[in-house]
């Protein structure tokens, strides 16, 4: 493994890889935070930031398969969060249930899934969510059912546009932006080392768990691979701290003293103020158009 992973087509020739890379941090920025604030059920909103970034990843010539891919990561722990919230509050929704009545748990559970599918089925026949006719539950589980699909919408979205961004930009040149935009040296220099450094620790335990796997004979009990694993971290462990002495040793001898020189720009282009225009312009557009 190695840093290419992480900054993979960030090498293309295209208009957006040439941007500025701190006009590119700063729109993505703000683009994420706009769709964060996006109000439940502005799906057309929605529909046109996805749309926008689609039309960036066309033009950066990045593989759409790719970000697809790299979106897809997160989305079951999108999924896990938003099903969490959807289920509790979904159950404050029905009538006279109270937290700590675990009598009623069971049934509450099962009238809340009917409830959802009575809602859906009446949303798919044209109808309102609240006339489903199932209670005074119906309107309110209408609203939560769009409050889950807004969050996952906004969530695949952000996560998204930042695997855009490092796509078209790659880690060093966004490390330097964040130095322009005022983050601390101390943090930039420790992200630029984690990012490097954590493939060297990945390759390091797949030696370790190649050269058990060549040593051991048959299967092992479940106790005694949590025996093996805790011996594994701890060989890791030492492992690290002596790559890691070996490296900055290394490093000092030629004259390292604790900052790293990135490449930075004296000014932004003018062609490059265009970019937020064109990334926000649809969005808020839509947003306008909704209201």
């Amino acid at each position: 493994m190695n840093l290419l992973l992480i900054d993979k087509h960030s090498d293309i020739e295209s208009p957006v890889h040439r941007l500025d890379p701190l006009v590119k941090l700063l729109s993505f920025l703000g683009f994420v935070v706009v769709v964060v604030l996006l109000p439940k059920g502005a799906f057309v909103s929605l529909l046109a930031a996805l749309a926008t970034l689609l039309c960036v990843a066309l033009v950066s010539r990045v593989p759409l398969s790719f970000l697809f891919h790299r979106t897809l990561v997160i989305t079951p722990f999108v999924l896990l969060v938003g099903a969490i919230n959807l289920l509790g509050r979904g159950l404050d929704l029905l009538p006279g249930w109270a937290l700590g009545d675990d009598e009623h748990l069971t049934g509450a559970v099962v009238q809340t899934g009917l409830t959802w599918i009575e809602t859906l089925s009446s949303v798919a026949r044209g109808a309102g969510p609240g006339s489903a006719g199932v209670g005074p539950g119906s309107s309110g589980s209408g609203l939560v059912l769009v409050s889950f699909v807004t969050m996952v919408a906004k969530s695949v979205i952000s996560v998204f546009s930042f695997t855009l961004l490092l796509s078209t930009t790659g880690s060093a040149k966004l490390l330097g932006a964040a130095r322009r935009v005022g983050l601390p040296p101390v943090l930039t220099v420790a992200t630029g080392f984690m990012l490097r450094y954590v493939f060297v620790l990945v390759d390091e335990l797949s030696r370790l768990r190649r050269s058990w796997e060549a040593r051991r004979v048959g299967r092992l009990h479940w106790l005694a691979e949590f025996r093996y694993l805790g011996s594994l971290i701890g060989v890791l462990l030492i492992k690290s701290y002596e790559r890691a002495e070996r490296v900055y040793l290394a490093m000092c001898s030629r004259g390292f003293d604790g900052f790293v020189a990135v490449q930075t720009h004296d000014s932004v282009p003018v062609t490059s103020v265009v970019f937020p225009i064109l990334l926000l312009g649809p969005m808020l557009a839509a947003m306008l158009l909704q209201r």
